[in-house]
């Protein structure tokens, strides 16, 4: 009688433990998709980082260039045409 109930523990037993098994290799697939799914994300998120951070940077330096070309050297152009076209003195722009 009592070797007939440690063979029905061990039966159960092995019957827990496989289904214990079972369940935790699920969760840790479904806990690695979840990580590759964050991952993607992530890269994406990067991606668009880096695009937006570069699209900025070259913003930038068209509104340097601008500035320094053509607004930094508009008050020497204008001392040179004089009041030949009626601006004032200091006068960025022509009116």
């Amino acid at each position: 009688m009592l070797d007939g109930d440690l063979e029905n523990s061990e039966e159960q037993y092995q019957t827990a433990l496989r289904s214990h098994l079972l369940i935790v290799d699920k969760l840790i697939d479904l806990h690695n998709s979840k990580l590759k799914g964050l991952e993607k994300e992530f890269e994406r998120v990067y991606i668009y980082m880096y695009i937006y951070l570069f699209m900025f940077i070259r913003i930038y330096i068209y509104i340097y260039i601008y500035i320094h070309r053509f607004v930094a050297n508009r008050p020497a152009q204008l001392e040179a045409q004089g009041d030949r076209e009626g601006v004032r003195e200091g006068a960025l722009f022509v009116v």
